[in-house]
């Protein structure tokens, strides 16, 4: 994928499904859920409404979307991942934040995604991502996926130094 060899992961502990008395610190050692990803781990943000699902942001400018309930029946817990291409992130993605669609589609309504979804579904959010590359990127995750970003905003004129953002 990138530039960087070292793998990472990010690690779930359930603290609830624990005995009723007094935890012994040998139930902590191990997590629950272990999601592998192909570089370092840079930022994490849960869905606000479906916290199963996760957006994991890479040291290589990879985006990728989880599922922790696949994890639970023994699948494969990633349900996409962007490229590292020219239009996505080059730089380590610096934070990952779940939008409402109505605050970045056109017309204001969150229902002009065309998706037939009801308001506060999971489809009623995008993924905004930042990264040191001095992009903004907007992902369709539940749409279009992560094959390409629908909106992109350079916080740099194309002349002057890139500089990174955050939320």
């Amino acid at each position: 994928y990138g530039w960087c060899a070292h793998r990472g992961s990010v690690c779930i502990w359930n603290v609830f499904a624990r005995s009723a008395h007094a935890p012994a610190l040998e139930e902590f050692t191990a997590p629950d859920v272990r999601l592998e990803t192909s570089s370092g781990v840079m930022c994490v943000a849960a869905h606000p409404v479906r916290p199963s699902v996760l957006a994991v942001g890479t040291f290589n400018g990879e985006v990728l979307l989880f599922d922790t309930t696949l994890a639970d029946v023994g699948e494969d817990s990633m349900v996409d991942a962007s490229q590292v291409e020219d239009f996505c992130h080059r730089e380590p993605v610096r934070e990952l934040v779940w939008v409402p669609l109505a605050v970045v589609s056109r017309d204001g309504k969150a229902g002009a995604s065309g998706r037939g979804s009801a308001p506060g579904s999971a489809s009623e959010y995008v993924l905004a991502s930042t990264s040191g590359d001095g992009r903004v990127l907007v992902w369709d995750a539940f749409g279009v996926g992560l094959q390409a970003p629908i909106r992109g905003l350079n916080l740099a004129p194309r002349r002057s130094k890139a500089f990174g953002g955050t939320a």
